[in-house]
C-alpha cells in the first residue's frame, strides 16, 4: 500500500523529461501551502526575515548550549514540510519501515542522520537537481517561531503550558506558518554541533566539521522546561531512537 505513494514522484520524473514539472509557486506569502508532486510532501513557505536565536543566560534550568541570545538573519525564503516525514513517505521512497509500525500517517522514527541523507539524495535524484535538504538549525528555530516567538515553559507556567501542548508535549495547533509537530518530536538538522556567540550572524550553517549533529524539538520524554523552540541537543550521525525523526526543506526556486 505505502509503496504506491511513490508513483506520483516517478510519474513526475517522466513528465519532467517530456513536458517539464512545475516547482513551487513564485512570490508565495508566508504560510502558503504547496503539494510537491515529486516528493509527495506538503510544504509551507517560510519567508526571509530576522529573529533572536537561543535564550538569555539568565533563564533558569536551561542547557548551556542554547545561550547566548543572538540576532540571526535568514536571507532567503524556503519551503518546509508541514509535518515530519511520515512512515508512508519514507516507505514509499526507501522501501523500508524502520519505525516498526504500519501507522503510515505517523512520523517516521528510528532513522539516523545518515539515513536521512540517503532519503534526501534519492529525492534529489528524482528531481534531477539539489533542491531537498535538512533544515539548518537556524531555519528550524526560525520556522518554529514563525514570526511569533513561542514562550518557554517557565514563561507559561503549568496551566499555560497545558493550553498549548498535549500530554506528550506536542503543540496542539499549527503555528502561524501552518507547520505542525515542530515541538514534541526530536528532528535532525543539517548542522554539526557548535557553540553560539553574541555576534549577529547571517544564514548560519554551523561548523564545517564535527562529531555530533544537532537535533531540535525536544521530545515527549523530556522535561517541560526543554520543550521550546530554542532547545537543542546532539547525537552522532549514526544514532537512532524511537523519538527522533526529521522534516524536509525544499529550496525556493
Amino acid at each position: 500500500m505505502t509503496s504506491l505513494r511513490i508513483i506520483p514522484a516517478l510519474l513526475c520524473v517522466f513528465v519532467l523529461h517530456h513536458f517539464g514539472c512545475s516547482g513551487p509557486p513564485s512570490n508565495p506569502v508566508p504560510g502558503q501551502a504547496w503539494n510537491d508532486p515529486i516528493s509527495g510532501i506538503e510544504f509551507c513557505y517560510c519567508p526571509p526575515g530576522s529573529f533572536q536565536m537561543g535564550l538569555a543566560e539568565s533563564i533558569p534550568r536551561q542547557s548551556a548550549l542554547v545561550a547566548p541570545l543572538h540576532a540571526v538573519t535568514i536571507s532567503k525564503g524556503f519551503w518546509m514540510g508541514r509535518e515530519p516525514v511520515s512512515v508512508a513517505q519514507w516507505g514509499g521512497l526507501m522501501g523500508t519501515h524502520p519505525s516498526g509500525t504500519e501507522q503510515v500517517a505517523t512520523p517516521v522514527i528510528m532513522v539516523s542522520w545518515y539515513d536521512c541523507d540517503v532519503f534526501l539524495r534519492r529525492l534529489n535524484g528524482l528531481a534531477q537537481r539539489e533542491v531537498y535538504r535538512l533544515p539548518t538549525e537556524a531555519e528550524w528555530e526560525y520556522a518554529c517561531d514563525a514570526g511569533e516567538p513561542l514562550p518557554a515553559f517557565h514563561e507559561l507556567g503549568v496551566d499555560g503550558f497545558a493550553e498549548k501542548y498535549d500530554p506528550w508535549h506536542r503543540s496542539k495547533e499549527p503555528n502561524a506558518w501552518g507547520l505542525s509537530d515542530m515541538l514534541g518530536l526530536r528532528q535532525w538538522c543539517s548542522d554539526w554541533r557548535g557553540p553560539y556567540t553574541k555576534e549577529a550572524i547571517r544564514d548560519p550553517q554551523g561548523p564545517a566539521t564535527g562529531t555530533y549533529r544537532i537535533n531540535r524539538g525536544g521530545d515527549s520524554g523530556f522535561s517541560d522546561h526543554y520543550v521550546h523552540p530554542a532547545y537543542r541537543w546532539y547525537y552522532t550521525p549514526d544514532f537512532k531512537d524511537d523519538d527522533l525523526g526529521f522534516r524536509v526543506v525544499r529550496v525556493a526556486d
